[in-house]
């Protein structure tokens, strides 16, 4: 349920929509890139009932599968993201600055799947 309340600033009134009871939004592809910069990752992890990108994200495996719950820190709405090893490689290297990204302790150590040549430093 959204409320709507005219807030005076300036010269101008604006309409703030507050949400009073948060939703279940489903699951849903994760829509962003490995190369895409911060505005887009941010959108594709925005929250689907208000579009706020102020989300967190828990990152863990359930069930043999990977599994990314998500929060709106501004409504309170839940959802879950199917997400690809390139988006989780981006996350863990530059998440963008409106998610707070978490990791489970039990992500298995060939999540991704990657193979590194035997000349590959350390």
């Amino acid at each position: 349920m959204c409320r709507l309340r005219p807030v005076r600033g300036g010269r101008r009134t604006v309409t703030v929509v507050t949400m009073t009871d948060p939703v279940s939004c489903g699951r849903y592809d994760a829509v962003f890139a490995l190369d895409d910069p911060d505005a887009l990752v941010g959108a594709g992890l925005s929250c689907p009932a208000c579009l706020e990108e102020t989300t967190r994200l828990s990152v863990a495996v359930v069930g043999g599968e990977l599994d990314a719950r998500c929060g709106c820190l501004t409504c309170g709405s839940t959802w879950s993201l199917v997400l690809r090893p390139q988006q989780l490689l981006r996350l863990s290297l530059d998440p963008p600055l409106g998610a707070d990204v978490r990791w489970s302790r039990q992500l298995p150590p060939a999540l991704l799947s990657m193979e590194l040549d035997d000349d590959w430093d350390a």
